[in-house]
């Protein structure tokens, strides 16, 4: 079996419940749990992210130099918890791979997230770098320039 067999038969395998994973992942972040029908447990949500996670291992095992699957493995790890785990891989998957900016602003607001805002700008103008037009980078470094008290500069990353 050569390669663009094996990569068809993965999506034909995975590629519907890939969909699902980051159609879950987009519903959850929009509604947040308090939003579940009260017929809906959070109980069922816990398993259907651990099952998430397993899907994805078993993905990445399959195709290990899938580095969209790899991503969304530690996204979800992230979600879940792990997010030490999720940081280090990014940050292995962007010393290989430079030009991946979507790594560059997951990285930035874990470290935002953290209160790191310097280590946040740096990797926002990483992708800046890479692509001028990166979505949100310069609203995400003038989020962070704000909280570091720097509002003149923040005024003029959001412009």
């Amino acid at each position: 079996m050569n390669r663009h067999q094996h990569r068809g038969q993965v999506v034909f395998r995975y590629g519907p419940l890939l969909l699902w994973i980051c159609c879950f992942e987009g519903v959850l972040s929009i509604l947040g749990q308090e939003a579940l029908p009260p017929d809906n447990p959070i109980q069922e949500i816990k398993r259907l992210k651990q099952q998430e996670i397993a899907v994805l291992e078993e993905l990445v095992r399959d195709c290990p130099g899938h580095l969209d699957a790899q991503i969304l493995l530690t996204k979800a790890q992230y979600r879940q918890g792990q997010g030490s785990e999720a940081v280090r891989t990014w940050k292995a998957i962007l010393k290989q791979h430079p030009d991946r900016t979507e790594l560059c602003d997951l990285l930035g607001t874990a470290a935002l997230k953290k209160g790191q805002y310097k280590q946040a700008i740096g990797y926002w103008q990483q992708a800046l770098q890479v692509n001028a037009k990166q979505p949100n980078a310069h609203s995400s470094i003038a989020k962070a320039l704000l909280a570091l008290g720097r509002q003149e500069e923040a005024i003029a990353a959001f412009q």
